[in-house]
């Protein structure tokens, strides 16, 4: 178990390993599964994903089937919309890494 302190709701959070990847996932993740293909809805689920990772969330729970695709377009388009290279990095690399062991 790894503790990382967050500055942004100075409190912890906690990570754990997911299965044999070295992937440190948070023990709080983030799902939603009813999107709209709005830029009012794309804002305010810019905001959402940002404060989850400001809290130190990197754990994003999406699938397919919430809203017919649209729901892993909107969150790719937030990750792109508001992470810095380094965790947009860390995201890629954990969508390839899970993707590939299928």
């Amino acid at each position: 178990r790894c503790v990382q302190e967050t500055g942004t709701w100075g409190q912890q959070m906690e990570y754990r390993y997911l299965g044999n990847t070295g992937l440190q996932v948070s023990l709080l993740g983030f799902g939603h599964m009813i999107a709209q293909d709005t830029p009012e809805f794309q804002s305010t689920f810019d905001e959402m994903v940002k404060r989850c990772l400001d809290g130190g969330v990197n754990y994003f729970d999406t699938a397919e089937a919430y809203s017919d695709g649209i729901m892993e377009t909107v969150l790719g388009l937030s990750l792109i919309h508001i992470s810095e290279p380094t965790r947009q990095a860390e995201i890629s690399y954990a969508v390839f890494c899970l993707k590939k062991k299928k």
